[in-house]
């Protein structure tokens, strides 16, 4: 089967239009309703309104910092939008607010993708390993920091994360499988055991 993270859900023939009429009304009488504030936003993201669940999200942040969910769909939202420097401050301030290990770790691999994209290597590999040790089976992270090593020549280690990577990778990532493979077959061509 397949990891909840490796399900994608078609959201396109839901209608949200009770659901954010209530959310909505409820805020309106009570803005300090973190939840749904927060699932206010996830309506609209699913309803193609990014701009309000951006806004939204940046909301449910400032009613509760320590809840890692806000952070990943403002992250996820900027990094789409090609604001890499808003997407790393956003989870870097998660990063530091979110205490749950394995929230915090959702919230790291995001700064690392963003540090990554700004090509701040030893940052990205930094925000990927805080994502690992947050949550040992953060297989995505382990793929990127892979990568990441893979580039910088740390060859031993690179083929560590590919090698674990590639034995956990389920049959929806069969591409960053054999990405994984084919680093690990040059890797093991240079004589690196």
């Amino acid at each position: 089967g397949k990891q909840p993270n490796e399900i994608e859900l078609d959201y396109s023939k839901v209608d949200f239009a009770k659901a954010t009429d209530q959310l909505a009304a409820a805020i309106k009488l009570e803005p300090k309703l973190v939840d749904a504030t927060y699932f206010l936003s996830r309506a609209y993201l699913y309803q193609g309104k990014e701009k309000e669940a951006a806004e939204l999200a940046t909301a449910a942040i400032a009613l509760e910092p320590s809840d890692y969910a806000p952070y990943v769909t403002l992250a996820n939202l900027y990094l789409k939008w090609d604001y890499v420097d808003e997407a790393i401050a956003v989870a870097e301030a998660g990063a530091k607010a979110v205490d749950d290990a394995l929230d915090r770790s959702e919230v790291s691999f995001l700064l690392g993708l963003g540090k990554q994209r700004k090509g701040d290597v030893g940052g990205a590999i930094a925000a990927y390993t805080s994502a690992i040790e947050d949550r040992k089976d953060n297989n995505r992270a382990r793929f990127q920091r892979g990568q990441l090593l893979f580039q910088k020549a740390d060859y031993k280690k690179a083929k560590e994360d590919l090698e674990t990577y590639a034995k956990a990778a389920g049959k929806s990532a069969m591409y960053e499988k054999s990405v994984a493979q084919r680093l690990i077959g040059e890797i093991m061509s240079k004589g690196i055991q």
